[in-house]
């Protein structure tokens, strides 16, 4: 039907008006892309350096073939300093976010691939006010009834569903 307030999209399909949310859903695809993408791993042109206190410090060297299996890559340099080398490219904006999840995580590997995977697509999704063309929106609309989960990484609905019934209801019509 269109979009409204530049962060939704109206949708009839059958008895059914959905109410989409862009950004939700935009998230959910990168998200679901970027976990199955394992190709993407990228040497860093300069290598970023983690600052941690001891303690951290044998938990992240103890964890390092861990974080290898999201395609970051732990190195220690002549001194001992422990810096990343390679990571994801969807990760490339999210180093500081990497770091701190890497520290704050001590070693839990999903909750970190979970947490910078969403944190990636949320930033790549398109954002609420944001317009898109009428193309774009019918790609990602297919898209959204075609996965298999309708909530965004972070838990959100992908789209709320009124049937036409709940309509009549709602604005008291028998």
């Amino acid at each position: 039907i269109g979009q409204v307030f530049d962060t939704y999209w109206l949708v009839q399909f059958e008895d059914k008006l959905y109410i989409i949310d862009q950004h939700a859903s935009q998230e959910r695809f990168f998200y679901n892309s970027f976990l199955d993408d394992k190709d993407n791993i990228q040497p860093l042109l300069l290598p970023f350096y983690l600052n941690e206190e001891c303690d951290v410090r044998e938990m992240i060297e103890k964890n390092i073939p861990l974080y290898e299996e999201i395609g970051i890559f732990i190195k220690k340099d002549e001194s001992g300093a422990l810096y990343i080398d390679a990571m994801p490219t969807s990760f490339f904006e999210l180093k500081n976010d990497v770091l701190e999840l890497i520290v704050s995580q001590q070693g839990n590997i999903e909750n970190i691939k979970t947490e910078l995977y969403a944190r990636a697509a949320c930033k790549k999704s398109i954002k609420s006010g944001d317009r898109i063309d009428y193309d774009k929106a019918v790609e990602l609309i297919r898209k959204v009834f075609a996965m298999p989960v309708a909530r965004c990484p972070h838990g959100r609905p992908l789209y709320v569903e009124l049937t036409k019934e709940k309509l009549y209801e709602l604005i008291g019509r028998t």
